[in-house]
């Protein structure tokens, strides 16, 4: 974002109406603005009509053989619930050759199906709509089916022993775009609902286990904004070590912007700690079990990359220019000497 669009952001960020109107018509002018070519060191393979998700998650498989993706048949235009997608992997030289694996109408153009690779078999795991309700299902390189668990997942540990459910019905109300169009449940339309939340899901089993609903988070430290708003959660995603997971809490204010906050939290849902952010969290990433990578706004610094470590709740702000060096040098393993 150049110092122009942030400066016009920062006038709007409240008005979701006119946002969006600004927004639309910016992308609309620019797109008859010719483009800079950039040059990149790195070989860049394009595939037209396919797309893999989101940046929390790995498409490539241990060895880096297969390359997981979704192909999509339909225009952009907003997904109905008969909008189906192909899930399956790249391979060959140069990822040339797809093979197609499942179909899934658990799908949005944001995060795709949560299509992920699981466990060191490289099995995969994505949502599925079952006829009544979103659910998960395992599958094998073959597109075998290995199991169906009861609930949509939306981030796996490193050895695919746990997942994380929340509610993908609520999050289509709360951040449109984010969920499924499959279905609306009454749940969903309770603003603060004490009957649905964040679970953890033990892949081997099927058990799942409620570790604190959306009205538990949310009458934690209430703040004003929080009264009278649609509350959901969002973008789990586990540390390295799988034994701690930070989230995200979010409310929705009618006619303004989503509100964001932060949650650490270990396995069993104790420890929890909510991170020292005021209103909005984007993307993020773990460093290390014990840091994280975030671009969010704080009280005292405003909106920017910040370093957190979770220890203490300690951060610091790290220079726009400088951020993409810090991490790749911070994640970077040493030499040994």
């Amino acid at each position: 974002m150049n110092t122009f669009e942030k400066t016009i952001y920062n006038l709007v960020k409240n008005n979701t109406f006119l946002k969006t109107i600004i927004r639309n018509t910016y992308q609309y002018l620019l797109s008859f603005i010719p483009k800079k070519k950039k040059i990149s060191e790195y070989k860049i393979i394009e595939r037209e009509g396919y797309f893999f998700g989101f940046h929390d998650k790995i498409p490539w498989s241990h060895d880096d053989k297969l390359l997981l993706a979704h192909k999509f048949t339909i225009p952009n235009r907003n997904i109905t619930n008969k909008d189906e997608i192909e899930i399956g992997y790249f391979y060959g030289e140069d990822y040339q050759e797809f093979k197609s694996l499942a179909k899934t109408k658990s799908w949005n153009w944001q995060q795709g199906s949560m299509l992920q690779w699981i466990g060191k078999e490289d099995n995969i795991i994505f949502n599925y709509w079952n006829g009544s309700k979103n659910i998960s299902r395992i599958i094998n390189k073959e597109g075998e089916l290995i199991k169906e668990l009861p609930v949509s997942i939306a981030a796996v540990n490193d050895t695919g022993e746990y997942a994380l459910s929340y509610s993908f019905d609520r999050l289509n109300i709360g951040h449109y775009g984010y969920g499924y169009a499959n279905v609306e449940d009454e749940v969903s339309k309770c603003y603060i609902p004490s009957n649905s939340g964040l679970s953890i899901v033990d892949v081997n089993t099927g058990e799942i286990k409620l570790l604190f609903s959306i009205r538990d988070i949310a009458n934690i430290e209430s703040v004003k904004s929080k009264k009278e708003a649609y509350h959901f959660f969002s973008h789990c995603l586990f540390a390295p070590d799988g034994k701690n997971f930070v989230f995200l809490h979010r409310w929705l204010n009618k006619g303004r912007r989503i509100n964001s906050r932060m949650i650490f939290t270990d396995f069993n849902g104790d420890n929890l700690k909510i991170l020292p952010t005021s209103g909005m969290v984007s993307h993020f990433t773990w460093i290390n079990n014990s840091k994280l990578f975030v671009f969010c706004s704080t009280y005292d610094k405003g909106d920017g990359y910040y370093l957190f470590d979770i220890t203490d709740l300690s951060y610091e702000k790290i220079d726009s220019n400088k951020a993409a060096e810090k991490v790749i040098r911070m994640t970077t393993p040493k030499e040994s000497k």
